[in-house]
């Protein structure tokens, strides 16, 4: 939390409000901490109410990880390999 201010990727936070792994109040100071800290563009949150640090209930599950998928659609992207010329280059 300390360092909140040095985040540059983007981050998604999926919290339980049940959660006694991590306690539904810390992802709250956490997003709390990123807007204060100007990085609320970068953030992705959703909260489940009810849910514990492993979500059990299957709509929560599946909206849980179609989040996922999405984010990381959005935000991570294979390195492509550098593509080769079959013809050398010109040095005129």
């Amino acid at each position: 939390m300390a360092h909140v201010d040095q985040i540059q990727r983007p981050l998604l936070v999926l919290a339980g409000t049940a959660d006694v792994n991590v306690p539904f109040i810390e992802s709250a100071l956490l997003i709390d901490r990123l807007l204060k800290a100007g990085k609320g563009s970068l953030t992705t949150f959703m909260m489940y109410p009810g849910e514990f640090h492993y979500f059990d209930r299957s709509f929560v599950v599946r909206d849980a990880w179609q989040r996922v998928d999405a984010f990381f659609h959005e935000h991570l992207h294979p390195e492509r390999p550098a593509t080769r010329s079959l013809t050398p280059p010109r040095h005129d």
